[in-house]
């Protein structure tokens, strides 16, 4: 039997303060890059897709896209 699928993984590049959508607040971020790897047996083995940038809240960990950065409180 042959196990396999895909899943995103991400590392960390940047982190700051932003104004959370989901919080309403002022809340610190981190700016990370991910990647679709092709798993075999829960070993990522081959990358797929482009690597795609996000903003993740440090509090209740949404996802945005980087533009969320531009808005002022």
């Amino acid at each position: 039997m042959i196990i396999f699928g895909a899943k995103q993984k991400f590392k960390t590049t940047g982190e700051g303060r932003f104004f959370c959508p989901n919080c309403g607040q002022e809340r610190a971020y981190e700016r990370k890059t991910g990647r679709n790897y092709l798993e075999l047996y829960f070993i990522p083995v081959l990358p797929i897709g482009a690597e795609q940038d996000v903003i993740e809240c440090s509090t209740c960990h949404q996802m945005y896209e980087p533009s969320v950065l531009q808005t002022s409180i």
